[in-house]
């Protein structure tokens, strides 16, 4: 099976969360914002932020270019000072481009002075713990 651990952030929250998900599970991270080329991917795990209520407007972009061909299934890591807030318009496009997704983990991040200190240890082994979960979950041997 084909993983890939993707990321895109603005705080380099995600970034630390990705690399951190990627070293437990034997994988590298690959930073999305450089739009790479992915084809037969049969798991993306995609770690990314909320920033005032959304997604990053150049993750959705991206996101917009994918086809099921691209990737067969989709977790998502995300982070927000709330660790409430869901990438809503990212999770409308997946499913408008038929990529089905497999799970979500929300955990803390911070803004400015909101939720200061994270994401700390904790945020970021509940993030390994549901990577490891979810590909063991999805890995088929073809």
């Amino acid at each position: 099976m084909k993983t890939v651990i993707g990321y895109m952030t603005k705080t380099k929250h995600s970034e630390t969360i990705a690399k951190a998900v990627a070293q437990a599970v034997g994988l590298e991270a690959v930073n999305m914002e450089n739009k790479p080329t992915m084809y037969g991917v049969d798991l993306l795990i995609l770690v990314s932020g909320i920033y005032a209520k959304q997604s990053m407007p150049e993750l959705l972009e991206y996101a917009r270019t994918w086809k099921s061909a691209n990737f067969q299934k989709v977790a998502l890591i995300t982070s927000s000072s709330s660790a409430e807030q869901r990438p809503k318009l990212l999770l409308q496009i997946l499913k408008e481009k038929y990529i089905e997704i497999v799970g979500e983990c929300r955990v803390k991040g911070n803004f400015l002075l909101i939720s200061r200190g994270h994401p700390n240890e904790k945020d970021i082994n509940t993030a390994i713990e549901f990577a490891q979960k979810v590909i063991a979950e999805n890995d088929t041997v073809e």
